[in-house]
């Protein structure tokens, strides 16, 4: 069995792949997989805004301005110190967050914890990683683990913290990091697969 999941329909090499095995009289079966979510950031906070329906562009100002008026705070790691820690808050919320479901979380095993640690240090030596989070009053709410490239930001991993969750930081955090984005002049943030 060969699964080959999350792949372009119009691939040529798959297109090619999958017309030879057909040849040799193996099954080859396509289906559509999870969509994928894809934010166009070229038009700016404003355009972006636009796109939104009211009701969903009236909840982003209005948490945006929440997080204003609590001292609710973006955090991103800047220095090596800021990355361990960051490290440390996502491995935490995530995991956190999973068990709420009866799930171990995608850092469940001992090298997939060393193999997320080594590889965000090295993106982040290079500025191709963002770690992020929201705090107030020192306490964590959520965080992203996102990858950089092409002026795309792709939001890799996350962590809620339990017990804010009726606060929707997942949001405001969502939020806040579209709009720094749009500042540093990135053309798309990509959710990538999964309509959660």
């Amino acid at each position: 069995l060969l699964q080959l999941p999350a792949q372009h329909a119009d691939d040529v090499v798959l297109a090619r792949l999958s017309s030879l095995l057909s040849e040799r009289g193996h099954g080859v079966r396509n289906r559509p997989g999870p969509r994928t979510w894809r934010i166009e950031l070229r038009d700016g906070w404003d355009g972006y805004l636009l796109r939104l329906s009211k009701s969903h562009r009236n909840r982003v100002r209005r948490a945006l301005r929440q997080a204003e008026e609590t001292g609710t705070r973006l955090q991103i790691a800047e220095s090596a110190t800021e990355l361990e820690r960051g490290l440390g808050l996502l491995l935490d919320l995530h995991v956190k967050r999973r068990r709420q479901f009866g799930q171990e979380g995608a850092f469940s095993a001992a090298y997939l914890e060393s193999f997320h640690h080594e590889v965000a240090r090295a993106l982040h030596r290079d500025g191709r990683l963002w770690l992020a989070w929201v705090e107030r009053a020192g306490t964590p709410l959520a965080i992203e683990y996102l990858l950089l490239g092409d002026r795309v930001a792709y939001s890799y991993q996350s962590g809620l913290n339990p017990t804010a969750l009726d606060e929707a930081p997942g949001a405001l955090l969502l939020s806040l990091l579209i709009k720094r984005a749009i500042e540093l002049g990135l053309h798309s943030y990509d959710l990538l697969r999964g309509d959660e």
